[in-house]
């Protein structure tokens, strides 16, 4: 990859150029913390270039030119060679599994927590009504209504209260706010964490702005994605018990107002999501992981989570999707536009129950056609590295050493 700076060749995998510092995607820097390690592996790159069985240089102009990793003006290439710098070293496998569950469980805990608070607050407002029902039924019995009956009722009969409590606050909760909230809350928290750790939110998690305009169809092929995921599932011979637990878990949506269900599932959940899953924990496994592996494993997590088993067949799908997307844009906003596009689309007017044998099927084929015409062109469409190497050589080779840089 070819740093816009200082014109200089670096590995592909790198995040910040090793010579001057400046980030290959952005216009952001090399944290100041990470300075004197990345001096350290420069300089030992330097010593251990084109150089000899005893570590001395076989060129001596090599050791005569000042090392500057901070500013560009000191161009190897002007001594007829392109330094190569060493591959960085891999963390451990155990220490990127460990960091991405930890991001994981950090997002559970927060899901866990905002979902607690509501229920609690839901359940409380129900056993008030379920003691004062009791009450009514026994109003002989415990004489006035008043605080001190409904403690009385409620140590009497507290497992029949709780559990009923707790099935009503279940049937009410508003799904959609929670979805909003404990979203806001685990961002906001994520970033916190960042700032206190003294590191880029926005370099942590690939949220890089995108070169290749072939991005602008992953929107179209998120969209038609949702339909034919939804026509294979149907398909599927599924048990009917399956279905109906599907549809239930989903039919507490429509606790919500519409605006609000369509903020939760097409805007809060799929950023949030792909923030943890594959901004966080996928980008974890792939320092230690092929790309493959890291996507299989991740993407069987996002499943996971999902719970439902038609929700973690398609969720699967999605993940491994969502994770060759963002290898192939390396930035996180191809992933959080596909997932935009494809929630989106069950709001999207064109089938409902009442849809016909003839309108489906077109829809469908439509939406193959889509599918199959996006995917084509961003197979087709040369890759964020390619593309950022090819702007700066002349001949688009993007080896640095025979092209003229911009």
């Amino acid at each position: 990859m070819i740093c816009k700076r200082c014109k200089r060749l670096s590995d592909d995998d790198l995040e910040y150029c090793p010579y001057c510092g400046k980030s290959f995607y952005d216009d952001s820097e090399r944290p100041v913390d990470n300075v004197e390690k990345e001096s350290e592996y420069f300089n030992e790159g330097v010593t251990g270039h084109n150089s000899g069985s005893n570590g001395t240089s076989d060129t001596p102009e090599n050791d005569k030119i000042p090392i500057n990793i901070f500013g560009g003006s000191n161009d190897r290439r002007e001594y007829g060679f392109q330094y190569q710098p060493r591959p960085t070293s891999r963390p451990s496998i155990a220490r990127s599994v460990f960091s991405a569950a930890l991001y994981f469980f950090f997002y559970l805990f927060i899901n866990i927590l905002v979902t607690a608070v509501f229920l609690s607050s839901a359940m409380i407002d129900s056993m008030y009504d379920i003691a004062e029902e009791y009450y009514k039924k026994n109003s002989d019995v415990y004489g006035e209504w008043n605080e001190e009956t409904f403690a009385k009722i409620y140590s009497e009969h507290s497992f029949e209260i709780i559990t009923e409590a707790y099935k009503d606050a279940l049937s009410s909760i508003d799904i959609s706010l929670v979805t909003v909230v404990y979203s806001a809350a685990t961002l906001i928290a994520l970033i916190i964490i960042f700032a206190i750790r003294r590191k880029r939110f926005s370099a942590e998690v690939w949220l890089r702005r995108v070169k290749n305009e072939a991005i602008l169809l992953v929107l179209p092929l998120g969209v038609s994605l949702q339909f034919l995921i939804v026509f294979i599932l149907n398909l599927i011979p599924l048990p009917e018990k399956i279905i109906v637990e599907y549809n239930k878990l989903y039919s507490l949506l429509g606790n919500s107002s519409r605006i609000l269900e369509i903020i939760s599932v097409a805007i809060a959940a799929p950023i949030i999501e792909e923030v943890v899953f594959r901004g966080l924990i996928y980008t974890r496994l792939r320092r230690a992981m092929s790309a493959p592996i890291a996507a299989g494993l991740s993407a069987a997590i996002f499943a996971l989570a999902h719970g439902q088993i038609i929700a973690v067949i398609y969720a699967f799908i999605m993940g491994l999707i969502l994770c060759f997307l963002m290898e192939r844009f390396r930035s996180l906003w191809a992933p959080i536009i596909l997932h935009v596009g494809f929630n989106a689309a069950n709001y999207l007017p064109f089938l409902h129950e009442d849809s016909s044998p003839t309108e489906i099927m077109i829809t469908i084929a439509i939406s193959f056609v889509i599918f199959t015409a996006s995917a084509f062109f961003i197979l087709r469409s040369k890759s964020e590295s390619d593309y950022n190497e090819a702007k700066y050589t002349k001949n688009g080779s993007g080896d640095g050493s025979d092209g003229t840089a911009i």
